[in-house]
């Protein structure tokens, strides 16, 4: 199963995963699984995350250097911005809009 990426996603970071992610079903010959049997999605930046620390495949493919800088750089300036706005009273959703729009 495939969930499309975010506008905000580097798209060569997306497709490094989704071809390692290919391979490695392939390679081991995974079947899709059943519509009920599907795990839920991560629903925050900070779950999703944690699921691409916790994922061999990918981190072998990417590289754990690369794995551990993506990891910093979104805990340190993505969540970190967001949860000070937070405590600041602001907005979420203003907040995520002027970090992620600025980059457009």
């Amino acid at each position: 199963m495939l969930r499309l990426p975010s506008g905000a996603a580097n798209p060569y970071i997306v497709m490094a995963a989704t071809v390692a992610a290919g391979i490695d079903g392939l390679v081991n010959r995974l079947e899709l699984p059943a519509e009920n049997e599907l795990e839920k999605l991560p629903s925050s930046l900070e779950e999703a995350l944690a699921a691409l620390e916790a994922d061999k495949v990918l981190t072998e493919a990417l590289g754990e250097e690369f794995i551990r800088w993506f990891l910093t750089l979104k805990r340190e300036v993505e969540i970190a911005k967001v949860n000070k706005a937070k405590q600041d009273g602001r907005d979420e959703m203003e907040v995520e809009r002027e970090l992620y729009f600025a980059l457009l």
